[in-house]
């Protein structure tokens, strides 16, 4: 998958209730069917407490056998007692 990242971005994120929120937008290319659900399984955690928010896909304009995609990926942490 490492070749497929076109891009990673950090997102900024509003503090909320609780947890630490941290996100990033990752632009992938070149991605089979197979690769881009095989990835969404592994990145997406409740026990790691990780979320895809929003997803955009589309097929490659060069190679329409091909996808891209535009993730969020978000992470919750909990914030120590008294941080806030």
């Amino acid at each position: 998958m490492k070749t497929n990242i076109r891009s990673i971005n950090p997102l900024k994120s509003p503090p909320s209730a609780g947890y630490e929120e941290m996100a990033v937008e990752m632009k992938l290319d070149k991605l089979t069917t197979k690769q881009l659900t095989d990835f969404l399984y592994t990145v997406e955690s409740r026990e790691e407490m990780v979320r895809i928010r929003k997803i955009s896909i589309a097929k490659m304009k060069e190679n329409p056998e091909y996808l891209s995609a535009l993730i969020q990926i978000f992470t919750y942490q909990p914030l120590p007692p008294g941080s806030r």
